[in-house]
């Protein structure tokens, strides 16, 4: 894993979170915070030379397309 970033009501519960993310294995961080209210995330994991990311189900909303 690369990067983890995560949006929550609580800055000090978000950044908590971001440090144990970073640790485990991305499809099982993905299942935690898609457990998690008012919680969403996103992860950046480096495959060989390609940069593949991650969302939680909600994600998306905080995208401005």
């Amino acid at each position: 894993m690369v990067s983890a970033s995560v949006i929550a009501k609580d800055c000090t519960f978000a950044d908590g979170l971001t440090t144990a993310l970073m640790v485990m294995d991305v499809q099982k961080a993905i299942a935690l915070v898609n457990s998690l209210e008012d919680t969403e995330c996103l992860i950046i994991q480096k495959k060989a030379t390609q940069f593949i990311s991650h969302t939680s189900d909600n994600f998306d909303r905080f995208v401005v397309k």
